[in-house]
């Protein structure tokens, strides 16, 4: 038994959507296709602008509150990818480190936080 549980964060169908449907990995292909990415790497506005216009092409449009509600798993999740494919999955490990729920409890207990 766990001296602390932790439960993962609730799934939301447009999320469902954007996991089961390969558009992180297609995009971050196409992206480093055209872009050289380094450890610096950050998702910009424009690179999420770009990945709304990817998914409305595939049909994927999520509504602003949606869009809005899973802004920083967007963010994460291509930035993941993109260091997997760029960098190494070790790389893009420790990007879903960051904001894995298990993680950041056992940091917060261990530092005071």
């Amino acid at each position: 038994m766990p001296d602390e549980v932790v439960y993962p964060p609730a799934v939301s169908r447009f999320r469902e959507v954007l996991e089961t449907s390969g558009v992180f990995t297609s995009f971050a292909t196409d992206y480093l296709q055209r872009n050289k990415v380094t450890e610096n790497f950050e998702v910009r506005p424009a690179l999420l602008d770009d990945f709304r216009v990817y998914l409305a092409d595939r049909n994927i449009q999520p509504n602003t509150a949606e869009w809005s509600s899973e802004l920083d798993f967007i963010r994460s999740r291509l930035k993941t990818e993109i260091f997997n494919q760029s960098l190494g999955v070790e790389k893009g490990d420790e990007v879903e480190a960051q904001r894995d729920p298990q993680i950041q409890r056992a940091v917060e207990l261990i530092t005071g936080g």
